[in-house]
């Protein structure tokens, strides 16, 4: 073999060499992004981060427990006060969806009974949530613990440790069910409850109840509770706990010390 026959085979090697290493790169780097499995339905499920992922964003759920008691329909709060509780709703979820796009929010309407309006739907369907919303009808009498163990029922299904919940329980007069304390123990340990007593006067409200079931702020400090007395301060109140940024929103299980 002639040298420049030698050099000619090398040459061919090295760019086999060459074209063999830039393929096995471009395939390392260029890997198929995988579509979600479709659900029974053919539909594609909303994103939710999967558990074992370090970097996916952390979930915010709200549920918002609305009182439709028979008081709900005085018309001290022109039209009346749930009339004004529903326009607060919606300006927490439209607040809500500015705020955090990812968030989840859920309605909860309590009387005598509780019943799921909305379950936990993705922010971003304000139409659907203002439908559940604008769905509240006055209904018997005022039982706190419905309300509560309606807005549990909502979170049963997604405990992951990575979700900040937030329960806001709007109530403008007296417990008449059994007593929630332990109900609102249980659910502080992955939620933060806020409570709100509406129109009448403090009095008329059970506040004594309402702060005792509250969660503490987060400097322990003070419970999260506030009475309101006139609509246009309702609505403003449901947008500043609209929001409100994570860091405030720790349940009391993943506090130092816990």
């Amino acid at each position: 073999m002639s040298l420049d026959q030698f050099a000619k085979k090398i040459e061919g090697l090295l760019t086999d060499v060459f074209q063999g290493a830039t393929r096995a790169l471009a395939k390392k780097h260029d890997v198929p992004r995988q579509s979600p499995p479709l659900l029974p339905s053919g539909e594609q499920p909303h994103y939710l981060p999967n558990e074992e992922e370090d970097d996916g964003p952390e979930i915010r759920q709200c549920v918002l427990v609305l009182d439709v008691s028979g008081s709900m329909s005085s018309p001290d709060w022109k039209p009346s006060r749930l009339a004004a509780a529903k326009a607060a709703a919606r300006e927490f979820a439209i607040a809500l969806a500015e705020t955090d796009s990812h968030a989840f929010l859920g309605v909860v309407a309590y009387g005598s009974e509780a019943h799921i309006a909305c379950t936990l739907n993705p922010i971003r369907q304000l139409n659907l949530i203002f439908k559940a919303i604008e769905s509240l009808e006055i209904e018997g009498s005022t039982n706190f613990t419905k309300g509560l163990d309606a807005a549990a029922e909502l979170f049963s299904t997604t405990r992951s440790q990575d979700n900040f919940r937030q329960v806001v329980l709007l109530s403008d007069g007296y417990n008449t069910g059994p007593n929630p304390f332990e109900l609102a123990e249980d659910l502080k340990d992955y939620a933060v409850i806020e409570c709100v007593g509406c129109a009448g006067t403090p009095e008329s409200v059970d506040e004594e109840l309402m702060r005792e079931i509250a969660s503490w702020n987060e400097t322990c400090t003070e419970k999260r509770y506030r009475w309101v007395g006139e609509p246009q301060e309702l609505t403003r109140h449901f947008v500043r706990l609209a929001q409100r940024p994570l860091l405030e929103l720790t349940p009391r299980s993943s506090l130092p010390g816990r």
